[in-house]
């Protein structure tokens, strides 16, 4: 049935926060590229920032969505940032949605479930498929997504937390800092990490030592809860995802997360063993089960994305450790749609590997795919371009968002890790950088 994808990437940031604004135009505008990979055939994606055209026009030809002007429909961007403040001033925009969202089946299916995404739905006269309204506009969504909330979900459901401390002020976060300095090791050079409790993306995130962090909470710091706690060194970072459904709870993937410099790159999948050890995994799926239980009863529909950082005890034994739940759609689900339209039921044997922000020079997604164009792997061309070519070889690398700001993103389905990381890395030298995949 035909959808509106409704990407309010916004939402899932505080808009109290002063640099609300600044995060999302320099973050979150980056993602709604990849909206177009999540589409099906006569879906429509309503976007407050443009696409780059010659993006558009490959991944729609990728997936067999048809021409760009029937899939994305350009919506003005209000001054607030809000895409249901866009849709409801931009009269152009919203005649052409109630004009071509019309018909049986058609629904509205929002990237962040909110009151803002039913409301669009009631003035588009289409339903949506999530979380029952009730809830959500009794903040169910809002907790999930919520730092703190997640700690005591996860206690509840028997995971291992960061123990630490939080703050709603400016000067009960500096005491805070303070107090949880006292406890540390080393006082002088120990890390602290703060966490606004709502901030998608790590942006609402900032460590150093307690001197560094006094010096700029002044500026960093506007309102809200922050959540105060030891840095902690991991092994590993790994993410999963649960779909909540009518059904019930169902674990969909574990991945191995990729981050560089304290910032999410991309992933792994699957998540494999680590120093001989899999029981963390196995906790990782049985951990996911309880929270998406705990939350399926509770009436959330929807995509569960649960972070775990995996830390060795004081046996070596590892084990992960709940750091934020999130539910919405996230970089790991819009690559597996991905590959389960380019593969089908193939997909679950395929191992992916996803960056994002690859260093170029390169400035647009023509040059891109023409850098790309003629890369092969055992004799057989790596970029996909169409359905067919998909099906046919089983494997193939994506451009997955054009370039901006000197990074560009891209994923490579395969049958091994040996592919993926082979053709990752000669991705990587054609885009003209000799970072480490």
């Amino acid at each position: 049935m035909p959808r509106l994808f409704f990407p309010n990437t916004e939402e899932a940031l505080s808009q109290l926060d002063a640099s609300f604004t600044q995060i999302f135009m320099s973050k979150s505008r980056k993602m709604f590229a990849r909206f177009l990979y999540g589409l099906d055939p006569g879906d429509i994606l309503a976007t407050p920032i443009p696409i780059e055209l010659s993006f558009q026009k490959y991944a729609c030809q990728l997936l067999g969505l048809g021409q760009p002007t029937e899939v994305v429909l350009d919506v003005q961007l209000a001054a607030s940032c809000l895409l249901g403040d866009s849709i409801h001033q931009d009269s152009h925009a919203l005649r052409e949605l109630r004009r071509r969202c019309q018909g049986p089946g058609w629904y509205l299916e929002p990237y962040y479930q909110s009151p803002a995404a039913y409301q669009v739905g009631d003035l588009l006269g289409l339903p949506l498929r999530v979380t029952p309204r009730r809830l959500v506009e009794r903040d169910l969504v809002e907790a999930i997504n919520d730092k703190d909330f997640c700690k005591g979900l996860g206690l509840g459901a028997s995971c291992r937390v960061v123990e630490g401390l939080h703050a709603d002020n400016l000067s009960d976060l500096s005491l805070a800092i303070e107090r949880l300095t006292a406890t540390l090791e080393d006082k002088r050079q120990g890390r602290i990490m703060l966490r606004k409790v709502k901030c998608a993306g790590g942006c609402g995130n900032m460590s150093g030592t307690a001197s560094q962090l006094q010096e700029r909470i002044p500026k960093w710091y506007s309102l809200g809860r922050v959540l105060v706690e030891p840095f902690l060194d991991f092994v590993e970072v790994c993410g999963s995802l649960t779909l909540l459904d009518g059904v019930g709870s169902q674990l969909l993937a574990i991945d191995r997360q990729v981050v560089r410099d304290g910032h999410w790159q991309g992933f792994d999948y699957p998540a494999v063993p680590l120093q001989n050890q899999k029981a963390f995994l196995e906790e990782i799926a049985a951990a996911s089960q309880r929270l998406g239980r705990a939350l399926h009863l509770a009436g959330a529909r929807g995509l569960l994305n649960v972070d775990w950082g995996i830390k060795p005890n004081a046996q070596g034994i590892l084990e992960p450790i709940l750091l934020e739940c999130n539910f919405r759609h996230n970089g790991l689900s819009y690559v597996l749609d991905l590959g389960k339209r380019l593969f089908g039921e193939y997909w679950s044997r395929l191992f992916i590997a996803s960056r994002e922000e690859c260093p170029t020079s390169l400035t647009d997604s023509a040059t891109v795919l023409q850098a790309l164009e003629f890369l092969t792997y055992e004799g057989e061309n790596v970029l996909l371009r169409s359905p067919l070519q998909a099906h046919r070889a089983r494997r193939g690398l994506v451009l997955t968002s054009p370039p901006l700001h000197g990074g560009v993103s891209i994923a490579v389905f395969g049958d091994s890790p040996e592919y993926t990381q082979s053709v990752l890395r000669m991705a990587m030298r054609a885009l003209g950088t000799g970072s480490n995949p």
